[in-house]
């Protein structure tokens, strides 16, 4: 494989509350190059960037599994 996806979220606690940050890199494993890289507040554009990405890198896998349908579900249910 030639690409794998890193997502994690970051919550932040500012003087207006919290605020969620939403990350996304897709990297060549065998360099430790980043190819893509995302980062968002919005939850809405989280979840269209991730949609995106697994698009274009249907086999890569997510946080080092390959993700199913069902766990991609679980991890967008956060975005």
């Amino acid at each position: 494989m030639g690409t794998e996806i890193s997502a994690s979220t970051t919550t932040i606690v500012t003087s207006k509350g919290e605020k969620v940050y939403y990350s996304f890199d897709v990297v060549d494993p065998n360099t430790g190059q980043i190819k893509e890289s995302f980062n968002t507040t919005d939850p809405a554009d989280a979840k269209a960037k991730f949609e995106q990405i697994k698009s274009k890198y249907p086999s890569a896998p997510v946080n080092g599994n390959n993700t199913k349908p069902a766990q991609m579900a679980s991890l967008t249910k956060t975005i």
